[in-house]
């Protein structure tokens, strides 16, 4: 189990909305996980009106350190920029709107096998990126969610991190479409890299906007709402498998269900169905067989 103290939780957050985003989900994150450290970049502006943005006071001292963002654009950029130059050697990366809703130290844990962590993005590839930028990679390879990314910070990982930098700034720059998001790069960055990663599950990183299957409690919702509290409530009611539609709310898999699947495929595999069809036959036609002998001579 990972030591709260020898990770570090970083944002990202330039402008009033998303600085005030990070610290509803700053006060979420240290509900439940205390002695979590974080870092957030920010700019200068709302770096200066802390105070007025709610930003919450850390159980101790030592436990936020806010900075000013190196390179400000107020646009997708900013995450790739600030996360190349982050120091610090076990990080998860969230994005402003999410909410803590559960310990996040089991994804602390998969970084000592391996060097990152994200999960898959509903949306498999971007819309906005130029269609021969997308097709240099197969599309087996989906997009990966770059809102909830945790790493090790080695040095292939901090190459990588640059890479994404570079090759997102490139294709802003290089393009009409000025407002693709960084996935589509990080997804480039990572299959040409050699890291070993690991997919989270959706209850890592729950995009809710989509619909979404989840089995357990869920530990980070991930999107914007008047009222996470409240999908967190609906979402985690139940901890069984369950699939969450928007404007709909939790569509249950009833237990029986998953039984009747699971002895339904085992009773397949053993030839046991071929047996009961068989003999369920001869109870509702038991001269089925005399009739036919008689037709036949």
């Amino acid at each position: 189990m990972s030591d709260e103290s020898a990770v570090r939780v970083v944002y990202v957050a330039t402008g009033e909305q998303y600085i005030r985003e990070a610290a509803a989900s700053l006060k979420s994150l240290w509900r439940h996980n205390a002695g979590v450290p974080v870092t957030m970049y920010v700019d200068s502006v709302s770096r200066a009106s802390r105070v007025q943005l709610d930003v919450p006071s850390p159980p101790r001292e030592d436990l936020l350190e806010i900075l000013r963002h190196p390179d400000p654009r107020y646009s997708w950029s900013d995450k790739p920029i600030a996360l190349s130059q982050v120091p610090y050697e076990r990080v998860l990366y969230l994005d402003t709107d999410t909410r803590i809703c559960g310990s996040v130290m089991e994804i602390f844990d998969l970084l000592t096998v391996f060097d990152l962590a994200a999960a898959h993005a509903p949306i498999r590839l971007d819309p906005r990126q130029p269609p021969a930028f997308a097709k240099q990679i197969p599309a087996a390879f989906p997009e990966l969610n770059t809102g909830v990314v945790a790493f090790r910070l080695t040095t292939a990982v901090a190459d990588f991190l640059e890479e994404w930098r570079h090759i997102h700034l490139d294709l802003v720059q290089s393009t009409d479409q000025a407002n693709v998001g960084d996935q589509a790069a990080f997804r480039v960055a990572l299959f040409n890299s050699r890291l070993r990663f690991s997919v989270l599950t959706p209850e890592y990183n729950c995009r809710f906007p989509f619909p979404t299957y989840v089995y357990g409690p869920v530990r980070i919702l991930h999107g914007r709402s008047h009222n996470l509290e409240r999908i967190e409530g609906r979402m985690n009611r139940i901890s069984g498998p369950r699939v969450f539609v928007p404007g709909v709310g939790i569509l249950r898999i009833m237990p029986w269900l998953l039984w009747f699947q699971r002895r339904y495929q085992s009773w397949r595999e053993q030839g046991t169905l071929r047996i009961l069809r068989k003999g369920l036959g001869r109870f509702l036609n038991p001269h089925r067989k005399a009739s036919t002998s008689d037709s036949v001579s």
